[in-house]
């Protein structure tokens, strides 16, 4: 997705995108508050350039683990989570954040 506007959204779950496979942003892609991406277990997103928007999404993962890969570790991915490109939704356990060396979610 390197551009466009995912809004008002009201699917159950992926409220805004359900990705089962990679995912890619760039530009000025922009997932709106309220909307989320919704990664299925091996699902990753992934950078192309450096997208404008701050935030792009907020995702939402299957599960939550200190140990599960979220985004892959290219260098624009990096620094796009390391510049609050993505925010992932907190779950019972509390907030969370992806480590931007390994594209692992960890618990803030």
């Amino acid at each position: 997705m390197t551009g466009g506007v995912v809004e008002d959204n009201t699917a159950a779950t992926g409220k805004g995108i359900y990705a089962k496979y990679t995912i890619t942003f760039g530009g000025d892609a922009l997932v709106e508050s309220g909307n989320d991406v919704y990664l299925e277990s091996g699902a990753l997103i992934s950078v192309q350039g450096n997208p404008s928007k701050t935030p792009v999404a907020t995702i939402t993962p299957s599960s939550y683990s200190d140990t599960l890969q979220v985004a892959d570790t290219s260098e624009a991915t990096k620094d796009a989570i390391s510049s609050g490109k993505f925010m992932v939704t907190p779950n019972g356990a509390g907030n969370w954040k992806i480590n931007e060396d390994t594209g692992c979610l960890e618990q803030e």
